[in-house]
């Protein structure tokens, strides 16, 4: 029997487009919710590892996602003179496990996913401004003055969520609100992305080539800047410029979101302010040198859209309340030069899918004990991730005299660095929707087994598939 209870999800982006198309194919009723007019178009690069691969054997995705990406087999590493410090080699993945990681452009993927959820459950040009519930409900207001009613709201709206923010006022007027989590965030990693248009194979024989051409440039210029870019299907580049800000630009940046705040009518004259082509850090990074000749510049010009985001790690301890749940960066923030934000999504929405397929009734009582389920089986997963995404992120961008020393020794090691992020205990975690037929393991290493609630294992005898 179907499950009776609806589900309201705040946010587009990959985790939420994820959780509609599992969703929907679980046959659970849900509504899609996107502040901007059409899918989100920010981001440049989406790398996908074989963790999320069995998932989109599931979907029987794997096709139209080889469609619109390129094979990774390295990732080239470079100093800013453009002497080479070596490869990040990912060659045995299709051994280990089965897939090759993919790289393709954010919204190449992000396009692909909604082209799975029908149209009509797709609520476009929706900003969520605030949202009550009671034991019953949950009803969310937008900015148009729409209201709509669900028995479950999920806040997959990113960084700056403002599902979580209405939360934890809440729960700070309550006087329940986590310590930690009532602190600020201090975003001090800058990031600028961008995806050019089709550009000439002559002028850049790199794209001609099959498998994906990478490169990552570290710096050690004040401030220490990293600087990357992925060839994707299309005859297209997908670039990124990372930097960590000082205690200057960061309090700038403050009083900017201050004034944006206290009067809306400024924010299209901030906006102009901050015009991303007329950006000092942008400016400055224009005459950077690319290892295929010529500068960043070149990439800036010929680009499509690009993108800013200021960002940093951060785990909150609240991830749900009532009948009210996170995913994604809402209740982790990870830095965009990890790369491993979305995957981290995504695997958040095959636990809160399984959950909800299994959930008759959402009752308060239920809606409890499911969403400390879902926290217990992604929150230390996101915590180890999160560790090794820290170590790495300081390496490339951090700005303290230790950490430069660090970065002048580590660089020349981040091939072993980096398969950190990709060694068994990460690779072997690939949760599978449980309401579809699971996918054989192809690889050396073996999945974890499929993890299901307590009560549904103490009524079956916990017999857990393998997978």
């Amino acid at each position: 029997m179907a499950p009776t209870f609806k589900v309201l999800i705040a946010g587009a982006g990959i985790g939420g487009a994820t959780l509609a198309v599992l969703l929907e194919r679980a046959n659970v009723d849900y509504l899609l919710f996107e502040s901007s007019p059409t899918a989100p178009q920010q981001g440049s690069v989406i790398i996908l590892t074989p963790n999320i691969m069995p998932l989109m054997g599931q979907l029987g995705l794997i096709r139209k996602l080889e469609a619109i990406s390129k094979r990774v087999h390295a990732m080239n590493l470079s100093e800013d003179s453009m002497k080479r410090i070596g490869e990040i080699d990912l060659s045995d993945h299709l051994e280990r496990t089965g897939y090759h990681s993919l790289v393709m452009a954010r919204s190449d993927l992000i396009e692909l996913l909604l082209s799975q959820v029908p149209k009509e459950k797709i609520h476009f040009n929706k900003r969520i401004m605030s949202f009550q519930q009671n034991k019953d409900e949950v009803t969310i207001r937008c900015a148009d003055d729409t209201q709509f009613q669900g028995q479950i709201l999920v806040g997959a709206d990113g960084a700056d969520s403002g599902v979580r923010i209405n939360l934890f006022k809440l729960l700070a007027k309550k006087g329940i609100l986590n310590r930690v989590d009532a602190e600020e965030t201090v975003r001090d990693h800058l990031s600028f992305v961008g995806v050019t248009r089709p550009l000439s194979q002559e002028e850049y024989a790199i794209l001609s080539e099959e498998n994906s051409h990478c490169h990552t440039i570290v710096s050690d210029r004040t401030p220490p800047f990293t600087w990357s870019y992925y060839t994707i299907p299309g005859n297209r580049i997908c670039w990124s410029l990372d930097t960590q800000l000082d205690d200057i630009s960061i309090r700038e940046r403050q009083l900017l979101n201050e004034k944006q705040q206290e009067d809306p009518q400024q924010q299209g004259h901030l906006w102009e302010m901050e015009s991303f082509k007329q950006n000092p850090l942008l400016e400055k990074a224009r005459n950077f040198a690319l290892p295929i000749g010529g500068t960043l510049a070149d990439f800036i010009e010929v680009s499509e859209n690009i993108s800013k985001a200021e960002s940093d790690e951060r785990l909150y301890e609240t991830w749900h309340h009532g009948r009210t749940v996170l995913m994604g960066d809402a209740c982790h923030m990870m830095l965009p030069n990890a790369g491993q934000g979305a995957v981290v999504a995504m695997l958040d929405a095959v636990i809160l899918a399984n959950l909800f397929h299994e959930l008759q009734s959402a009752t308060s009582e239920n809606l409890v004990e499911m969403f400390k389920d879902y926290q217990a089986a992604r929150y230390p997963s996101v915590k180890a991730q999160m560790s090794l995404n820290q170590k790495v992120g300081k390496i490339m961008t951090g700005q303290t005299w230790t950490e430069a020393l660090i970065r002048k020794v580590m660089v020349r090691c981040m091939s072993k660095v980096f398969h950190l992020f990709n060694d068994s205990r990460i690779l072997s975690d690939q949760p599978q929707a449980s309401f579809l037929p699971l996918v054989e393991n192809k690889g050396k290493i073996a999945a974890l087994p499929q993890r299901r609630r307590r009560k549904s294992s103490s009524s079956s005898g916990d017999k857990s598939p393998k997978h």
